[in-house]
């Protein structure tokens, strides 16, 4: 949906990660009690929108952290534009590599912007270890599209998947998240 919008009608990246992350903190703003967000955010347009969550959730004037799991020097494109604009904004970051850098049981809600809809075959060990972390704590997850495991097409579990609270969809309701096991 995402190329087919750049590509056939002239819709930026950008554009199309503005929209998303004004959607998720949106969704943010309806369920959060007050207490601390977290917003995990990994490679690519996944982690991007949740970057642009954050920029909005700024604006919105809700706290939140953002935990980027790969080094600053990895992400780029649309998803770089949003996390220069979070850092200009002051937001606060952690570079977290490894899930025992950070505690996400510090936080009410968590937003997985961790993976996409692109995955398929089984997510890597380093993912895994986050979705685990994520399953593992009580706080409430918001997933950015789809629950991060979840194969978008046939709702397979690709190993191990969030288990979200909500889910926030862009453009239309996906497939993975309506049938088993995904649903």
């Amino acid at each position: 949906v995402d190329r087919v919008a750049m590509q056939e009608q002239g819709v930026l990246g950008v554009t199309l990660m503005e929209n998303a992350g004004r959607a998720v903190a949106k969704k943010v703003d309806s369920i959060t009690d007050g207490g601390k967000v977290g917003i995990l955010c990994g490679k690519g347009n996944n982690g991007g929108d949740g970057y642009a969550c954050a920029s909005f959730l700024n604006e919105m004037e809700i706290e939140c952290d953002l935990i980027s799991t790969i080094p600053e020097s990895e992400i780029t494109g649309d998803a770089r534009h949003f996390y220069d604009e979070c850092k200009g904004k002051g937001i606060r970051f952690s570079h977290a590599q490894h899930v025992k850098e950070v505690d996400l049981g510090d936080f009410n809600l968590i937003v997985d912007g961790l993976l996409g809809t692109g995955i398929s075959g089984d997510v890597k060990p380093d993912a895994a270890e986050w979705i685990e972390a994520m399953n593992s704590t009580s706080s409430a997850v918001l997933s950015i599209d789809i629950p991060s495991g979840i194969n978008g097409t046939n709702g397979f579990v690709c190993g191990t998947a969030v288990q979200a609270t909500a889910t926030v969809t862009m453009e239309f309701l996906k497939q993975g998240i309506v049938v088993q096991p995904g649903k």
